[in-house]
């Protein structure tokens, strides 16, 4: 037995006019349920490029590169600091170790209003921010000569813009990959460690 059967699916396209599409389907055996998806409906997901992989891993693994390199490696600059060269010579350990504390605490603790930035922010624009932040604080502090100038610029500012720099690749991440999606979360975490090596290294050679 044949049946005709007329499917009209409407969409919304860009500028906000309709678009109808009208298939017509001729079948036998009874009815069955037909999807048919334009560039145009809300269900249709583009094709995510080898290139959007690519630079999500990239920027994710930078990003770890820069935040946790730093921030685990804070020891070498306190020995800096400490030292008959650095600008904190003089200082207790116990003081001059508060600024490595609140970068780290302000780095894990301001991770949860980034549910409250995504309403107002892209992706790309938090981390923007996040790299400024982050890049100011860095700067400021090769100004600083005292304690407190130095907990609020590399402690206050570098751990506020860590905070909303490191975690967008960790969460948007991994939706970008159907396979190897371990492999790319390792090479985006593996940067956490390439910076210790070359950080003592660096900051002693250039004192």
């Amino acid at each position: 037995m044949m049946l005709d059967s007329d499917i009209r699916l409407q969409s919304r396209s860009s500028q906000g006019s309709s678009v109808f599409h009208q298939i017509s389907v001729a079948e036998s055996g009874g009815d069955r349920p037909i999807e048919a998806l334009s560039q145009g409906s809300p269900e249709y997901e583009p094709p995510i490029s080898k290139y959007n992989k690519y630079s999500v891993v990239i920027a994710g693994f930078i990003a770890n590169f820069m935040v946790f390199g730093i921030a685990f490696t804070f020891g070498v600059f306190q020995d800096f600091y400490l030292s008959p060269e650095g600008p904190l010579h003089g200082q207790s350990v116990a003081v001059v170790s508060i600024i490595g504390s609140v970068a780290t605490c302000l780095t894990y603790t301001l991770t949860i209003c980034n549910n409250l930035l995504a309403k107002y922010l892209s992706v790309a624009q938090i981390m923007g921010i996040g790299s400024l932040i982050f890049s100011l604080g860095l700067i400021c502090a090769s100004f600083s000569r005292t304690t407190w100038e130095f907990s609020l610029t590399q402690g206050v500012l570098f751990g506020i813009g860590s905070s909303m720099l490191y975690m967008q690749p960790v969460i948007h991440g991994p939706p970008y990959f159907t396979t190897h999606r371990g492999i790319a979360m390792g090479i985006i975490f593996s940067g956490t460690g390439k910076y210790m090596p070359m950080s003592k290294y660096e900051i002693f050679a250039r004192s």
